[in-house]
Formats: structure tokens, C-alpha cells, sequence
């Protein structure tokens, strides 16, 4: 799988510039920038690659309650009116987790360019700042083990249609 140059990691930081620049955020434009951000997942190997499917129900959820509940914060309000923000698949709960799943590739990022990174240096950092906080202790060794068989940090840029030069800039926005 290999992305246009250049072109993935820039709408992947679009997708974020979205969700960080709006006070009140839109459960539409919300929706649309996860479906931007999750294919990120899928250049991280199989490890990852169960997360995007994952992350694309939940995002469903969303997408399907947007026309109620325009807002993010609408959702949120609902739902703990209704005591359902932990109910497995209630729209709030999916919106946890797709915040972490954003988190996660936002600090994967941040990491991979930085001196004497490597690609399982920043991704298990990233995980357990993000993803492990949500996972049962199975997943989290499924998750961890896995580690040990992502690409590597040239690999992965290479695969996105990147360069450390060229993802430098951008990674610093």
C-alpha cells in the first residue's frame, strides 16, 4: 500500500487541524476528519490494521448521529443525561474512542522524527499514553506484541509517500 507523495500525511494533518482548531466542534466535520485520520492505521501493519475497521463503526455511530445531535457536545450532554457515556457503543463512549485513536497517531507522529526514535519507541509510547488507558489487559498484550512486527520508521514514511525530510516540516506543525 503506498500513498501518493506526500499527499496522505498532508489531509492525515488536515484531519487533525480540523478537530484541534474548533472550540465547538461539529459531529459532521468531526466524522469526516476521523475518516481522514483512521487510514493511518493501515500503514502501521496488522497490529493496526483491526483498529481501523474498529474505529470506522464508531465513527458510523457518529455519522449516524449527527443529524440529532449536531454537536459533540450534544452528544455528550445526552448521553450522561441518559447515564449512558460508558455504555459500550453509545455514541459518547465511541467518541472516547476515537479521541484516542487521534491521540494516538498525533503522538505517534510527534515522535517518529525525533533523534533515536525508532518506529516501536514511538508507537508503544504513543499506545500506552493513548490506546492502553481503554484496552482490556488482552488486548494491550495482543497490542504490545504486535509492536515488535511494525514497519520500520523509513518503511512507514516510505509507504505514506514520505521521506524523513520531507515529513519533518509537516510532523512539526
Amino acid at each position: 500500500m503506498t500513498s501518493s507523495e506526500g499527499q496522505f500525511l498532508d489531509q492525515l494533518l488536515g484531519g487533525i487541524g480540523v478537530i484541534s482548531d474548533q472550540n465547538k466542534i461539529q459531529t459532521l466535520d468531526f466524522t469526516k476528519a476521523v475518516a481522514q485520520i483512521l487510514p493511518a492505521f493501515n500503514y502501521l501493519g496488522t497490529v493496526f490494521s483491526f483498529a481501523q475497521s474498529e474505529m470506522e463503526g464508531k465513527n458510523q455511530t457518529l455519522v449516524n448521529s449527527s443529524a440529532q445531535f449536531p454537536f459533540l457536545e450534544d452528544i455528550l450532554t445526552q448521553d450522561k443525561k441518559n447515564g449512558k457515556v460508558t455504555t459500550k457503543n453509545s455514541p459518547s463512549r465511541n467518541l472516547h474512542r476515537l479521541m484516542s485513536a487521534i491521540l494516538f497517531i498525533k503522538l505517534l507522529l510527534d515522535k517518529l522524527l525525533k533523534p533515536n526514535y525508532t518506529m516501536y519507541d514511538a508507537a508503544s509510547e504513543a499506545y500506552e499514553a493513548a490506546l492502553a488507558p481503554i484496552h482490556t489487559v488482552i488486548v494491550k498484550g495482543t497490542v504490545r506484541a504486535g509492536l515488535l512486527a511494525l514497519p520500520t520508521t523509513d518503511g512507514f514514511l516510505q509507504s505514506i509517500g514520505e521521506t524523513r525530510e520531507s515529513a519533518a516540516p509537516k510532523a512539526a506543525l
